[in-house]
């Protein structure tokens, strides 16, 4: 039958102790040929009138010398001893240990610390512990390499090829990265299929907001646009129903991105006119942009802008008109429309 294990081969033959005379004593000096010999207690076969003594219980040793559990007098008394030195065994370097039966086959690498696997193994225990900083390594060449440096863990391609993370067929899930934790890409992100993000960097907070009828403007009086439906808000973070604003999410700070555009009806004929759009931030007018006609022609004017403001988190936002017409015009409700969306990655 196969063995599994290390290779025995045999120290020195079995040796008989000499003749042993001790008068009413415990101890003797072990000799074979009247030289002294040193052998470890599992090796000594020692008998007391007919019976084998255990070593270490019946008998301990050091060095040479042998102390029994009990006194004898085998010197001229009725006592009996003797004994015997089972030969040492040593072990050799395991060249092969074949078995044919499968999962079974393992053999010696090229170093007397390695063994190499001809078949599949199986591990059946609890655990397979590796200190840090010890490799598993995969590949003729130790391309792919896990590991643990006692700071950091790793999965390290550092040979032939790519490192690639891949199901074995198609239509199943790659997960990376736990639902609270961070993930880095440290280098470019190259995207070969559709890219659908979720969660934060996808531009969230976004709203969009109409009127939903036209809006009266006094003449000469900057009004804020009371923008009351939603077309979309992600976050909810626009007040539709009282303060007509956007106001940053706790954690939300960062660069944003708003954009406008506002219809007013025709104005007088013969009379220049300036209408102007005003982006409000907590309260204080922060940038404008407007149309001045000169031309006369009863015509809608109309603005459109785009802002790049850096808001923190309770900062709100509201657009403002102004018209100086000479009469209240109307803002068009089909047309006037307010957009914003944070910016991911910057």
């Amino acid at each position: 039958m196969a063995y599994v294990g290390r290779g025995l081969t045999t120290g020195a033959q079995y040796q008989k102790l000499d003749t042993i005379s001790i008068d009413d004593a415990t101890t003797f000096t072990m000799q074979v040929g009247g030289t002294a010999v040193t052998p470890a207690p599992e090796h000594l076969i020692l008998a007391v009138n007919g019976v084998i003594q255990e070593p270490n219980v019946g008998f301990t040793l050091s060095g040479s010398t042998c102390t029994l559990a009990s006194a004898i007098d085998n010197d001229g008394g009725s006592d009996t001893i003797w004994g015997m030195i089972a030969g040492d065994a040593a072990y050799a370097a395991v060249t092969a240990l074949n078995n044919a039966t499968a999962n079974e086959l393992v053999t010696v690498g090229s170093t007397t610390t390695e063994l190499d696997a001809e078949a599949n193994l199986t591990f059946d225990g609890t655990n397979l512990d590796m200190p840090d900083s010890i490799y598993a390594r995969f590949g003729t060449g130790n391309d792919l390499q896990l590991y643990h440096d006692g700071s950091n863990s790793f999965i390290q391609q550092s040979g032939t090829g790519a490192l690639k993370l891949a199901t074995e067929d198609s239509g199943k899930a790659v997960s990376i990265g736990h639902t609270t934790s961070e993930t880095t890409v440290n280098d470019n992100l190259t995207v070969t299929g559709n890219l659908s993000v979720t969660g934060t960097g996808d531009n969230t907070p976004s709203f969009g907001v109409s009127l939903s009828g036209n809006q009266s403007i006094d003449d000469t009086t900057q009004t804020k646009i009371t923008f009351d439906t939603v077309i979309w808000d992600t976050d909810n973070a626009f007040d539709e129903s009282s303060d007509n604003r956007f106001v940053v999410p706790a954690g939300e700070g960062g660069k944003y991105v708003f954009s406008s555009y506002v219809m007013l009806d025709g104005t007088p004929n013969g009379a220049p006119d300036t209408l102007l759009t005003s982006l409000f931030k907590n309260n204080a007018d922060l940038a404008e942009t407007y149309h001045h006609d000169t031309s006369g022609n009863n015509a809608e004017t109309r603005t459109q802008t785009t802002w790049l403001l850096e808001l923190a988190a309770a900062d709100y936002i509201e657009l403002y008109v102004y018209q100086d017409f000479g009469d209240t015009y109307t803002v068009r409700s089909a047309y006037t429309r307010f957009f914003g969306y944070k910016l991911a990655g910057v």
